[in-house]
């Protein structure tokens, strides 16, 4: 007894123990943020950029938010709202879903800033890994979808995929292509690639971005460049664009007015990253890129967070706690209503010196010594089989003729068993 008392208070406070443990391990992992995508706000390390997004937190004029939304579906009205896209992957902007484009040009047209920050890679070599590996990833989904087409795609395999070739894009993009289109072939630019020097350590060297004479003057006038990243805008649209950086005779900062709104890309988006903010701040240029808007939006959705509408987030939504707590309550009393008895065991009461009373037929027994007398057991006994055998009437009578017999009244034995041989004969 002592010993099941004591496990039923030992399991719970190890269950405890290893929940607590297990939390505690997570938050630890999460508040780090490592397990979060580069240049992700939720990032603290210093290729993460939550620093400005606390930052932006904490200035009372401004309303700093994350966007979860898939394809960009419910975003806010446009006026005063800057949404930032930080890490962007090149293949990401070359083909983009129709709605996803619609969605942001209407964000803009409506008076929002979108601030998209390329993924910068120091040489072309390093982007081509990262996108031979995306494809070789949807390959793996179409093969796994539709075993035909993904024989198609595998005679492919060897092929030489170029970033700049539509065509070679077009392959990699394995979903429905009708819902898809370049994002800069819409917008009428290029991403192209001028690779970065490295030194004898094979240790990027960073290049210089300088500003453009014509762009406002509270920008600093020379950055360093991570990134071999670089814009080409056609003759035809250089009024539309407005180049605010070159690296050399290459624009990597450009900006374009949409409606009442902006659209501004970098090829190089370490300016909002941690590191940046402590060793490197420019104030000014983070400013800009904000414009004058107070409501600032990170998008986390390209990065593949999106919010899915599960049962949490739904119990969440209705403030179902209490209902979610009487469950957890209801299931813990059922697992201890079928691991343990209220009742002590019979064992256990014997071992105290505990009276532990007769069995069912000696209960019956007495029952019977109480409410009947022994002299009307007998006519008892006949009348309850009669109850139970009515279609036998004829042994009915002849078990009440035989108890009208001469026989002493206390000789019962022997009068049962002539009963008995009436109901039942013996075979001699």
């Amino acid at each position: 007894m002592l010993k099941r008392r004591l496990h039923l208070l030992v399991l719970p406070v190890l269950a405890v123990g290893l929940i607590f443990g297990l939390s505690r391990l997570f938050k630890l992992r999460f508040d780090h943020g490592d397990v979060y995508p580069h240049y992700s706000s939720y990032r603290s390390d210093p290729v993460g950029s939550k620093v400005f997004y606390q930052a932006l937190e904490e200035l009372p004029d401004f309303d700093a938010s994350r966007f979860h939304e898939p394809r960009y579906r419910k975003l806010p009205h446009g006026k005063d709202h800057t949404l930032i896209a930080l890490q962007v992957k090149p293949w990401t902007l070359m083909k983009m879903y129709y709605f996803s484009i619609e969605n942001l040009e209407l964000f803009m047209r409506q008076g929002g800033r979108m601030v998209i920050g390329v993924t910068p890679y120091p040489t072309q070599s390093f982007l081509e890994v990262q996108f031979n590996k995306q494809i070789e990833r949807e390959r793996q989904k179409i093969r796994s979808k539709n075993p035909e087409k993904g024989q198609k795609k595998e005679e492919k395999k060897d092929k030489e995929f170029d970033l700049e070739n539509p065509a070679d894009i077009k392959d990699f993009v394995l979903e429905d292509e009708s819902e898809r289109k370049g994002f800069m072939d819409d917008w009428g630019i290029r991403l192209e690639w001028e690779s970065l020097d490295f030194d004898e350590d094979f240790v990027v060297i960073p290049a210089t971005a300088v500003l453009e004479e014509s762009s406002p003057r509270e920008l600093p006038g020379a950055l360093e460049w991570h990134s071999a990243g670089v814009f080409k805008i056609p003759e035809e649209l250089e009024d539309s664009w407005t180049v605010h950086y070159r690296r050399g005779d290459f624009p990597v900062v450009i900006e374009r007015q949409l409606g009442e709104g902006s659209i501004v890309l970098t090829t190089d988006p370490y300016v909002f990253s941690n590191e940046a903010l402590q060793e490197n701040r420019h104030t000014g240029l983070l400013s800009w890129y904000l414009s004058d808007h107070r409501n600032i939006i990170f998008d986390e959705s390209h990065f593949g967070m999106v919010r899915q509408d599960g049962v949490a987030s739904l119990g969440r939504k209705y403030q179902l706690h209490g209902l979610a707590l009487a469950l957890v309550v209801l299931g813990l009393l059922f697992v201890w209503k079928n691991s343990t008895s209220l009742v002590p065991p019979l064992d256990d009461l014997i071992a105290a010196g505990a009276v532990t009373g007769r069995d069912s037929n000696a209960g019956f027994l007495n029952l019977l010594r109480r409410t009947i007398k022994p002299r009307k057991l007998i006519a008892v006994c006949i009348s309850e089989w009669r109850k139970s055998h009515p279609h036998q009437k004829e042994k009915g009578e002849a078990l009440l003729r035989a108890s009208e017999f001469d026989r002493p009244q206390n000789d019962l034995v022997g009068r049962y068993h002539e009963l008995r041989e009436v109901v039942k004969p013996r075979i001699k």
